[in-house]
């Protein structure tokens, strides 16, 4: 195991969806394998030469979900997935993101905290909010989600307005963090989830009510549109509001 995870630590072994051992170590929480790697990334870099320069990738672009676009409009296989005992839930106060609760050292690893339905089931229930389908997990070097979907990991995210007490009610474990730029101290895996999140989340925040009439808009397509609810607005016989058409700047 040991000589597995040192001959896979260099920066240049990725999957075919780019991610290294390390960002698949964090991603699983096996914290001792991360340090493990990180350990001999360091003791590499130390010795190499300036001329060597490693990969670089765009620190948001290695996600570990597939977002399955094609999933979107099946309401049966969302609706029992977002209640599966194994989808995972992250959560967001007024946007901001719920994260472990860590020490007082600013430079530590930030970690998503994920919530089971039966934990997050309360907040559903009371508040309501939109649920929004974020993927499901990949297995390593996939490309595409599996054939069977229903034995793949579901993640959905929430955004909810509720006091600190409210929050530690649900969970005493936790902290929230300003996303801006907090998000940089998450794992990249984790970071991308969280960015994708949190920016869908406040695509929906912003337009609550339609932009061509101010009728009050609904969440569709797991997340990805908004309808207009009054019938004979135009919004609803051309232009429709797609989350995947805008660019969103987190």
């Amino acid at each position: 195991m040991r000589w597995f995870l040192l001959h896979s630590a260099d920066a240049s072994a990725v999957n075919s969806i780019g991610l290294t051992a390390k960002d698949i170590a964090e991603f699983w929480l096996h914290d001792a394998a991360a340090a493990e790697i990180s350990h001999h990334q360091q003791s590499v870099s130390a010795t190499a030469t300036s001329t060597i320069c490693s990969r670089q990738s765009n620190y948001f672009c290695n996600s570990p979900l597939d977002r399955a676009a094609e999933l979107r409009t099946d309401m049966t296989w969302i609706n029992c997935s977002s209640t599966a005992s194994n989808t995972v839930y992250i959560l967001f106060v007024k946007l901001d993101l719920v994260v472990w609760k860590t020490g007082g050292d600013e430079d530590s690893l930030l970690r998503l905290r994920r919530f089971s339905y039966s934990e997050i089931r309360s907040l559903l229930d009371i508040h309501k909010p939109d649920v929004v389908f974020l993927g499901v997990e990949r297995e390593s070097g996939a490309y595409s989600p599996p054939i069977d979907q229903s034995e793949k990991r579901a993640w959905f995210a929430i955004n909810v307005d509720i006091s600190e007490e409210e929050l530690l009610q649900l969970s005493a474990d936790v902290q929230i963090v300003t996303i801006h730029p907090r998000v940089l101290k998450l794992a990249q895996t984790e970071a991308s989830v969280a960015g994708h999140a949190r920016s869908i989340l406040a695509w929906h925040d912003r337009y609550q009510f339609c932009p061509t009439c101010g009728a009050v808009t609904e969440l569709r397509h797991a997340g990805y549109k908004r309808v207009c609810m009054k019938q004979d607005c135009r919004s609803n016989t051309g232009l429709q509001h797609f989350f995947d058409k805008v660019i969103i700047v987190i």
